[in-house]
């Protein structure tokens, strides 16, 4: 999946993706944009000159998978007691443990537990153990039994797989990050709402135009527009979603201190922007900002049969707000909108 978060130091949104999700969004962006193919192809040709615009994050996202930007690293999930040291023993691996019985003195303590009936048998087993050997004895049992009672309770610790027949598993994951200015996030994020809400007509005329192909190349494309095109432009519809998150979550937003940020490989300590609280009322207040300006209201004929007049005005627009800071990027947007 593809991440997007603000910087609340450099004012810019991090972009944090894996290698193979990044080259999915990025084919489909070819797609869309029609770099791809020979001769290229235009599926959206009235939008031919805004998607143009879309072509430096092309660029960018392209350079993250060349290794060109940056690293982050986070952890997996992974436990290191999952993974058994090289040389440990069947019997201390889960899975390959052999199916053991009962052990029989558990038995007998259950039974006689539930028979006193002082106390429940799954609060005797919350007990620590001198609580536990002193209820038993209370009950009769031997120092021997309670003994071998406490030994067969006592759960042994075991690993779940041995490390031979997953020697590259890791216990971090990393991602490929760049970073984009904030007026560049809202203006990818504006033009890919225009674009993703014509879905179904871009996938109409890319299968079009795929009929009419040489038969090499036909069945490749047509078999992607059928079954990868529409979960590509899902991913790509949530890094826009991302993109509106980081752009509605900047009023009020508080930088995470250095130990609950993560960090980067590349520039560790960055503090990145989180919610003030997770109260119902502030989580309210994010989900409305975020509708309000996700549906902002742009011209019918926005990014439709734009030309040279309209890129140099965008062009004048990112180079009037390069060190946009999060109170100047409304009234970039309204001025995106309008042109």
């Amino acid at each position: 999946m593809i991440t997007s978060t603000y910087d609340v130091s450099t004012n810019e949104v991090l972009v944090r993706g894996d290698f193979f999700d990044f080259e999915r969004v990025s084919h489909v962006m070819d797609q869309i944009t029609g770099s791809f193919g020979v001769p290229a192809d235009k599926p959206l040709p009235e939008y031919r000159t805004a998607l143009s615009i879309l072509l430096p994050l092309s660029v960018m996202i392209r350079r993250a998978e060349d290794g060109h930007c940056e690293l982050y690293t986070m952890p997996s999930g992974i436990n290191d007691r999952w993974l058994a040291p090289a040389g440990t023993p069947a019997d201390k691996i889960m899975y390959r443990r052999p199916i053991q019985e009962e052990n029989p003195v558990i038995d007998e303590v259950d039974r006689a537990i539930i028979h006193d009936g002082s106390v429940m048998l799954d609060q005797f087993y919350e007990k620590d153990e001198e609580e536990q050997s002193a209820w038993l004895r209370k009950l009769g049992f031997s120092p021997e039994k309670i003994s071998r009672f406490l030994k067969a309770a006592k759960p042994e610790e075991l690993y779940c797989f041995p490390c031979e027949k997953y020697p590259h598993a890791s216990f971090y994951n990393t991602q490929l990050q760049f970073r984009l200015r904030l007026s560049e996030a809202a203006l990818y994020a504006f033009i890919l709402r225009e674009i993703l809400g014509r879905k179904e007509e871009l996938l109409k005329n890319m299968a079009a135009k795929a009929d009419a192909l040489p038969a090499d190349v036909r069945e490749y494309q047509m078999s992607y527009i059928l079954l990868d095109a529409r979960s590509d432009l899902l991913l790509l519809e949530l890094f826009m979603e991302q993109l509106f998150g980081c752009l509605c979550g900047l009023p009020g937003e508080k930088a995470c201190s250095d130990k609950e940020a993560p960090s980067s490989a590349h520039a560790p300590g960055r503090a990145e922007s989180g919610p003030d609280d997770l109260s119902p009322d502030s989580l309210l207040s994010f989900a409305n900002a975020c509708s309000a300006l996700r549906l902002k209201e742009a011209p019918e004929d926005f990014l439709r049969d734009w030309g040279g007049k309209e890129l140099n005005s965008v062009a004048e627009l990112l180079k009037s707000n390069r060190e946009t800071c999060p109170d100047g990027i409304e009234a970039f947007i309204d001025r995106l909108l309008s042109l």
